[in-house]
């Protein structure tokens, strides 16, 4: 009896062996396959960032000839200003054209033939513009000359107040005095700040306006020391304000070059501000630590391999035809319910003890049961498992039991290693590609 009984413990311990060793087989080759496609992808994405590079030196190599053309015709151009020297005969003629455009042009001619004819026409010149203009031209060039908002603005002024011109510019000054317009150009200055990639010229543009619009109806002198106050309390970084301080600017534009002096060599100590291959660096970079990541995740598997390490499985076709070659045992599961002469149950899988880490699931994600080979639920919850009876009540109460929520069991289930090492070598490659 004793021996027999270690027999089957011997059957049944060689039995699971050899199905803990298959199931360590299919592990290893699903993750050696998805080491092969991540290296695949990693060598197609190498050579798309080799094309992409050539073809990048190809279009810099062009730019860069089509720049060298340009700067070369400039300075013939300037060559030729430069010998021409003060000779008049080499000066081109200018035209000036007056603010009105139904004035004709002036000419001014280098190439006449005294003195006195250029000085006639210089005398011209000074009456047509110190003629006299009517009210209603005067109208007709503010509204040529605004642009929006005051063109809008001025569009929408009462009849009465375009009849002359002091009339418009009155309304105007009282709309863009006021103090709600006053109020909002303040709120708007109290939020101006200088961003990091900003340049200092472009800081000082965008400060100007604001500084004038909330210093309407001041005088020069107030807007001025006003700008510069605001221009220096407003420069960021500390380092480039605190340097364009202890030159002690008088002026606003004084601080202005002050602080593009201090920009300028910021730019030179770092280098290049602009650097064209930064994003195909930075490629390279992504790719280098996703392939050091897949080369962790293989010596992380050869380890768990040499300790004896156990690995959950994943769906895998396998699993199918190991379903389908189970189709006459399972054609024969009432025998499994007889009686022995122990009072036990022939089936020797009632027995044996339940392992949770036993899920194996269809290439769609439905569940399978190793003990009786159907889909739609595991060993734990078969019915089979459990001892036949007479009463059908209780066969319909073990078909409820058995009837549990399969999709939320599938939604809760423990992610697979292989899985997981997946879907971090997919996100690591997408990181790749968007940089």
């Amino acid at each position: 009896m004793a021996g027999n009984k270690n027999t089957v413990f011997d059957g049944k311990l060689k039995s699971r062996c050899e199905k803990l060793e298959d199931i360590c087989s299919r592990d290893i080759r699903h993750v050696a396959r998805s080491v092969s496609d991540v290296e695949r992808i990693l060598t197609e994405r190498i050579q798309a960032l080799e094309a992409k590079l050539k073809e990048t030196a190809k279009h810099l190599t062009t730019e860069c000839t089509f720049l060298a053309e340009a700067v070369d015709q400039t300075n013939n151009r300037l060559t030729k200003i430069e010998s021409a020297g003060d000779d008049p005969q080499n000066t081109p003629a200018v035209a000036v054209v007056t603010q009105r455009p139904h004035t004709p042009a002036s000419e001014i001619d280098s190439e006449a033939e005294s003195e006195e004819e250029f000085r006639n026409t210089v005398s011209i010149f000074d009456e047509i513009m110190e003629a006299q203009r009517s009210p209603r031209q005067e109208i007709v060039e503010i509204h040529a000359i605004t642009d929006d908002p005051p063109r809008e603005t001025f569009e929408t002024l009462p009849e009465e107040s375009k009849k002359s011109f002091e009339k418009a510019c009155e309304a105007l000054k009282a709309f863009f005095e006021s103090p709600k317009i006053r109020n909002a150009a303040r709120q708007s200055l109290s939020n101006c700040r200088k961003s990091s990639s900003e340049s200092v010229a472009a800081f000082a543009n965008r400060l100007r306006p604001l500084v004038l619009a909330a210093m309407i109806g001041q005088n020069e002198e107030a807007f001025q020391n006003r700008l510069l106050d605001e221009f220096l309390d407003r420069l960021s970084p500390r380092q480039l304000a605190r340097e364009v301080k202890l030159s002690d600017p008088e002026t606003f534009e004084q601080a202005l070059f002050k602080a593009q002096q201090v920009e300028n060599l910021e730019v030179s100590e770092r280098g290049s501000e602009i650097h064209l291959v930064k994003p195909l660096d930075h490629s390279h970079q992504a790719i280098n630590e996703l392939t050091e990541r897949v080369n962790q995740i293989e010596t992380n598997f050869a380890q768990a391999k040499r300790g004896g390490g156990r690995f959950r499985r994943g769906g895998d076709s396998r699993s199918n035809n190991r379903r389908w070659n189970n189709q006459g045992q399972r054609n024969n599961y009432s025998d499994r319910f007889r009686n022995n002469s122990n009072g036990q149950y022939g089936n020797s899988n009632n027995n044996r003890r339940y392992n949770p880490g036993n899920y194996e699931r269809t290439n769609d994600g439905r569940p399978i049961c190793n003990h009786c080979g159907k889909i739609g639920h595991f060993e734990q919850t078969c019915f089979r498992r459990l001892p036949p009876s007479d009463n059908p009540s209780q066969w319909n109460h073990r078909h409820q039991v058995n009837s549990f929520d399969y999709q939320a069991l599938w939604r809760s289930r423990p992610a697979s290693n292989a899985s997981r090492h997946t879907n971090f070598a997919k996100s690591a490659l997408s990181r790749a590609r968007e940089s």
